[in-house]
């Protein structure tokens, strides 16, 4: 992650999924000093960290208010490096209405990072049947060939297999 942002140097990095904010402390600590961080979950809790780089927004990533504000912060702020990473709930079906939202805001030579790839049917939220992240960015990738890399693998282990999507058009 941080070598994908000291490369990209996005100026607006979207994450779904706050939980305790540690991701969204992370992201604004190692991104430029002009950039900015939005944090979006359903949950607000107290003690979150506090940082002037964060913006949290309270609601669903997928309702239309939520959007609304994103859409209103990126306009105002005149952003034009924007990043996305989808870590709220990981479900194929909801990973999958992310994906479909949140690639429109990612820019040319920006990534849209699918988190827990590695949960392919696996249980999630206790649900031994049901299909993940991973099932959701292999049904939309096929759709969506403006988004590819694999370049972020080298290692050969990843929590986010197939998950670091470059849009490339």
């Amino acid at each position: 992650m941080q070598e994908i942002i000291s490369k990209n140097n996005p100026d607006l990095i979207i994450e779904t999924g706050t939980s305790n904010g540690g991701s969204a402390l992370y992201l604004a600590d190692i991104s430029e000093p002009n950039s900015k961080v939005i944090s979006i979950d359903t949950i607000h809790r107290d003690g979150i960290p506090q940082h002037d780089k964060i913006t949290y927004i309270c609601g669903s990533s997928l309702s239309d208010i939520t959007l609304g504000e994103i859409g209103h912060i990126i306009k105002k702020n005149k952003f034009k490096r924007i990043m996305v990473l989808l870590d709220s709930i990981h479900l194929k079906y909801w990973v999958k209405a992310e994906l479909d939202i949140y690639s429109g805001f990612v820019s040319k030579g920006q990534y849209l990072i699918v988190e827990d790839t590695n949960l392919n049917r696996h249980p999630v939220l206790t649900r031994p049947t049901a299909h993940g992240p991973w099932e959701a960015v292999h049904e939309w990738i096929k759709k969506n060939p403006e988004f590819i890399d694999i370049s972020c693998e080298k290692f050969g282990f990843s929590f986010n297999p197939d998950g670091y999507l470059l849009r490339v058009q």
